[in-house]
């Protein structure tokens, strides 16, 4: 039974995030998506297991023994029989499930690109999620009850359960991401589950070798097929469908028409071909610095910004693209004069993340220079810049060569990891006279961090002097939403805080010019070094120009932005402008919903009202829940005391020293603390050392595996405390009738105890992210460990504090802790990261913890 658990926990895990991968690549992959697909997967595995275990056999009565021989038989029965279908059953979902997330714009009549409206998008995620789940939490529940019927406890199947999703995710994240397509995936996964069902249907008969053969078989029908499967899947989606393919850090799709190119990433259009928008984004800045020659360009190299920079004379370009697979596409789809920018030798491409890029630019230039670069006011990270401990390149990025055969030879240096020093300041970087960020609006925590006063410093320790930061927002030509201004005046209002001097172009795109010196807004000046570089435009002509800088709008936008009223300033720990353009883009949807209007018309606040509400959040919205649900609990332990055992009855043990809802509600506020904190684990490692993605998967991977730990170890303290580690506590006592008050005494006290260093651990987890040192790359994999372990501990233990049979305990048990991170899913990046900020964020979890011990003792 134990690789029948892990089989299911690694399918579970692949099955999670190659639907969640889909999700996104389908729909708009903004942080209320990753929440809600989460919340609903969660959810769903929740409902499977709390409903396996409310058909499975009741629990023994009082003072009835265990029965005699286990309810599926030691070698099959019909538990085994159920188990072996759910396996079938699940191997057949996952393809599906997969062919209808693609389907489901056709199914809904929206177009590639375009935003599929909340209901929706709401609906097909929580159906297309369902079948899955429910087989996943049902398998769980079903898993243990075998378990424990064959003499095993209940926590060795979270254990056996945790430890499949451990090699799941790792196997996906660094293997099968990397060399297979999502269907080539599936079908393996497939194929695996098949042969777990084959061997519990068949036990007294397992031939070794012929399952073996067939597993073969289908493992290489599924490379063969997959491909077919994914090709034909992907053009019910898009027509003229020229080019698919996922790296780790999405889908890039190409569509090809009349000579045009459209590039898309995760469904959303990135940009197209014939266009001229680049003009707008390279031309401003560079117009505004008077003699421009070294210029850092943070992604839309291949939109033709680079194009565009290398107009201007002497001129070089040092252009940061996270995803090689964009690179090798462009070489192949863009046109030739486009793609042969990048082999220009006045371009440097460096494969990295652009916030750990300029990072290291500011650690190289500080130790060129003999000083610490300290952080600015606020930074909250860390009060030095941390110091460059492996070379640029090391850290997970690197320019390099692409690939024969893509169309763009070398690219440049060999990038500042293996550049020699720049004359002139003596390290790997130069300084730059200008620093472009061209990416799309803070939508999710991993854009947000290109829009922080922690990343606008950093950006202005590495121009030089009199250099120009450019980066740009969507907007509109002239009626600005409440929700738009905020956005904007956020971001405005956190330039500023860095920047002595702003300047805003109007338009339906804002581009914002900052500097420490005065910007240039002559138009006149700035016409005259347009004309006089001799750079070609279609567009930015030295007439638009003119036209930007006089038009009434110039101004007025310069002071729509400055007079915006309650804004925050967007921090690394308080990443909150990515839920003012979450705010925005649920306005979309409910563009005549405000909360002005609600208050006079009495109507009943949607949800963009409570949107706009909840961003006022505070620590008092988490304190004041919390208190109540302790106060029901305890109330209720009082008017309906838990049943005793007999044991319990003969030595006289009181009802109100029964936990009642006390150890489900712990569960479930466990979690919700898991959730979260790996969350904010991820949120502070993304701020630290960038979008790094085989280190991301590391942490995760890490978080797995403490749980998986957790699990084993709160098994083996607890059969300690029991019976000497000779047994575990369901060995030992099989059915709750037996176990003597001794047994829930430790275990509760084991329970309070958790919870505890879960309120601990929250509560420093904000100091040890502000060390002065920094914290190193590898402290986060041990910081997800720790927290995985502190949660997977919990569950054994609170196993042994439930009456009835232990495998039914242990279904109700995790579908609590699902419902819980659930929750903590949806609200612990949606809501408590960004409005109350990472340091509040870990205190909100540290009262959960309290409020579980309240409830308990």
């Amino acid at each position: 039974m134990r690789i029948a658990l892990a089989a299911a926990g690694l399918t579970s895990t692949i099955a999670q995030v190659l639907l969640m991968r889909e999700l996104v690549a389908t729909f708009y992959g903004n942080e209320l998506l990753f929440g809600l697909v989460l919340a609903a997967w969660l959810a769903w595995v929740a409902a499977g297991s709390w409903g396996m275990a409310r058909i499975s056999p009741p629990s023994s009565p009082p003072l009835s023994l265990p029965p005699a021989l286990p309810l599926g038989g030691r070698k099959g029965g019909q538990g085994q029989r159920i188990f072996a279908g759910g396996m079938a059953l699940a191997a057949a979902l996952l393809p599906a499930q997969i062919a209808l997330v693609r389907g489901a714009r056709e199914l809904l009549g929206v177009t590639p690109g375009a935003f599929v409206e909340l209901g929706p998008m709401v609906a097909a995620v929580v159906l297309v999620l369902a079948p899955l789940c429910l087989v996943g939490g049902g398998l769980f529940t079903l898993g243990t009850r075998l378990t424990v019927e064959r003499g095993g406890a209940a926590g060795r199947a979270y254990v056996w359960e945790s430890a499949g999703a451990v090699a799941g995710g790792a196997l996906f994240s660094f293997v099968l991401i990397r060399w297979l397509d999502p269907f080539q995936t599936a079908l393996l996964v497939t194929t695996l589950d098949l042969a777990i069902a084959l061997w519990l249907l068949k036990p007294e008969t397992r031939n070794l070798k012929l399952l073996a053969t067939a597993s073969l078989l289908l493992a290489l029908s599924a490379l063969l097929a997959g491909p077919l499967l994914h090709a034909a899947t992907l053009r019910w989606q898009w027509s003229d469908l020229a080019f698919a393919a996922d790296s780790a850090y999405g889908r890039l799709t190409v569509q090809a028409r009349d000579g045009q190119r459209a590039f898309f990433e995760n469904g959303l259009l990135t940009f197209e071909t014939q266009g001229t928008f680049p003009e707008e984004v390279a031309h401003f800045p560079l117009l505004a610095h008077p003699n421009p020659r070294e210029v850092l360009l943070v992604g839309g190299g291949v939109a033709g910004d680079v194009r565009e920079i290398l107009k201007h004379p002497g001129v070089h370009v040092t252009y940061v693209e996270l995803d090689p697979l964009l690179i090798e596409a462009a070489g192949v789809h863009l046109p030739a004069e486009d793609a042969s920018v990048l082999n220009d030798p006045r371009v440097t491409v460096a494969l990295t993340d652009g916030r750990l890029y300029v990072r290291r630019c500011v650690e190289g230039l500080a130790g060129a220079s003999g000083s610490t670069h300290k952080t600015p006011p606020g930074r909250g990270l860390g009060a030095v810049v941390q110091r460059c401990v492996e070379g640029l390149a090391g850290a997970g990025g690197s320019a390099r060569k692409t690939p024969p055969g893509r169309g763009l030879g070398a690219m440049g240096k060999q990038g500042l990891g293996a550049a020699s020093e720049h004359p002139s300041t003596g390290s790997g970087c130069p300084r730059f006279d200008v620093v472009i960020v061209d990416l799309p609006e803070p939508s999710t925590g991993a854009l947000n961090r290109f829009y922080t006063v922690e990343f606008f410093a950093e950006v202005r320790a590495v121009l030089a002097s009199g250099g120009v930061f450019a980066l740009g927002l969507p907007s509109a030509e002239n009626y600005w939403s409440p929700e738009l201004a905020r956005r904007n005046g956020s971001v405005y209002h956190t330039l500023r805080a860095v920047f002595p001097e702003v300047a805003v172009l109007p338009g339906e795109h804002n581009f914002f010019l900052a500097s420490e010196a005065a910007l240039e807004t002559d138009p006149a000046v700035l016409a005259s070094r347009l004309t006089r570089r001799g750079v070609e435009t279609r567009w930015v002509t030295p007439e638009y120009v003119e036209y930007v800088f006089t038009t009434d709008r110039f101004a007025e936008v310069q002071a729509e932005l400055a007079a915006t009223a309650g804004v925050r300033l967007n921090r690394d720990l308080a990443p909150i402008c990515y839920y003012y353009d979450l705010a925005l883009w649920l306005s979309r949807f409910y563009p005549s919903t405000s909360s002005t209007q609600l208050s006079r018309s009495g109507q009943a606040p949607h949800l963009r009202g409570a949107f706009e509400r909840a961003g006022l959040a505070s620590l008092w919205w988490v304190a004041v829940p919390l208190a109540l649900v302790v106060l029901l609990a305890r109330w209720r332990r009082r008017l309906r005391p838990e049943r005793l055992n007999c044991v319990e009855l003969i030595e006289g043990a009181h009802p109100s020293t029964s936990s009642g809802w006390a150890v489900p509600l712990a569960i479930a506020g466990i979690g919700l603390a898991e959730m979260t904190l790996e969350v904010v684990i991820l949120f502070a490692f993304q701020m630290l050392h960038g979008t790094v993605y085989a280190r991301v998967s590391l942490i995760v991977t890490a978080f797995m595996a403490g749980l998986a730990l957790g699990g084993a170890a709160g098994t083996r303290i607890l059969a300690r405390l029991t019976d000497g580690g000779r047994r575990t506590v369901d060995e030992a006592y099989p059915s709750s009738i037996l176990r003597p008050p001794s047994v829930k005494r430790n275990a509760r006290h084991g329970l309070i105890a958790i919870q505890l260093a879960i309120a601990v651990y929250s509560a420093l987890l904000p100091l040890i992210l502000s060390l002065p040192v920094g914290v190193p790359v590898l402290a986060f994999p041990l910081l997800a460990l720790i927290a995985g372990g502190l949660t997977g501990m919990a569950f054994p233990v609170a196993v042994a504090l439930m009456w009835g049979r232990a495998d039914r305990a242990a279904g109700l048990l995790y579908g609590a802790d699902l419902v819980g991170g659930c929750l903590g899913a949806l609200v612990g990046a949606v809501l408590f990261v960004p409005v109350l900020g990472i340091p509040q964020t870990c205190a909100a979890v540290a009262l959960v913890g309290l409020a579980g011990v309240l409830v308990l003792i």
